[in-house]
């Protein structure tokens, strides 16, 4: 018999899951950002064109 919510089989339901998907968004957010900043890729985009 399986132990109330370790071998759940399906996506983490409720307030749990929406939480570690919300954390894994703004650590793939990071990553991205900091691949960007080390190709420097921040200094070719224009903000503000004049």
């Amino acid at each position: 018999m399986a132990r109330e919510g370790i071998d759940y089989p399906g996506p983490i339901p409720g307030p749990a899951g929406l939480w570690i998907a919300m954390a894994r968004g703004e650590c793939l957010r990071a990553l991205l950002f900091l691949w960007r900043w080390h190709r420097r890729d921040w200094r070719r985009s224009h903000l503000l064109a004049l």
